[in-house]
């Protein structure tokens, strides 16, 4: 526990990481990682080494170059090369890292992680925001967060044109959007124009739980990039008394 929370901080304190959502470490993810303890002078990482191979957090003491241990590359509380991680960037260290002083850490293989998952950890972290958008909508602010990280997995990506409906006012609802990228204009009737949305609003939440018409026709005023959940994927993610519940 004390190395899994230790980890969870690490990305809470992280400037790239911060957003990520530490649930996901939790099982099957937190089995991959394990200790490293070397004393002062010792190498933990040869020249050449990739540094988007592992995912590495420093527990204590620092790790530093061989040939100038005055530089510290890493340190307590801090991800080892956490911007190539992010961006899967393949780079190769040019000197031996060595411990100084000693140091413990924990390393678990980026391969190992993302096959969990299927995604970068870019993509990891987009997810995270997609639960953070999740939780101001009154529906999911009961679910767990662990739930929520299981729908926010089958959260799928729409590009729309201006122009182009979203919605359509009459028709039976079975997806619910949340805004990611543009606005859209919010009408009723032909004509008769109610309000607009943008960045992080959402709209047709009640279509994941009954079925009924669509009340508002929904119209992209630019280009438009919406996350949606299909209602067929949400109600196989909840079990039948937190779907009546939410009713």
């Amino acid at each position: 526990m004390l190395y899994l929370n230790f980890i969870k901080y690490a990305f809470a304190r992280s400037e790239r990481f911060q957003n990520f959502n530490t649930h996901l470490l939790d099982g099957k993810v937190f089995k991959l990682f394990t200790p490293e303890n070397l004393p002062n002078n010792t190498i933990a990482f040869e020249k050449g080494y990739d540094t988007s191979s592992k995912l590495v957090v420093i527990v204590d003491g620092s790790l530093s170059y061989e040939n100038d241990t005055s530089v510290i590359v890493a340190k307590r509380g801090s991800i080892l090369f956490e911007e190539d991680l992010l961006y899967d960037r393949h780079n190769h260290i040019e000197n031996n890292l060595v411990a100084s002083p000693d140091v413990l850490f924990v390393e678990a293989n980026t391969k190992d992680i993302l096959e969990i998952f299927g995604n970068s950890f870019l993509n990891m972290i987009n997810m995270s925001n997609i639960v953070q958008s999740l939780r101001k909508v009154s529906l999911f602010k009961v679910i767990s967060p662990k739930k929520l990280t299981e729908i926010s997995q089958k959260i799928k990506i729409q590009s729309l044109n201006k122009g182009e409906k979203v919605i359509t006012q009459g028709e039976e609802g079975t997806k619910f959007y949340i805004v990611k990228k543009g606005k859209i204009d919010i009408y009723i009737g032909k004509d008769q124009y109610v309000r607009t949305i943008g960045r992080n609003d959402f709209l047709g939440e009640r279509a994941l739980l009954i079925s009924e018409p669509r009340s508002a026709t929904a119209i992209a005023t630019e280009s438009v990039e919406v996350f949606y959940l299909e209602k067929e994927d949400f109600l196989l993610s909840i079990e039948e008394n937190m779907k009546l519940y939410l009713i």
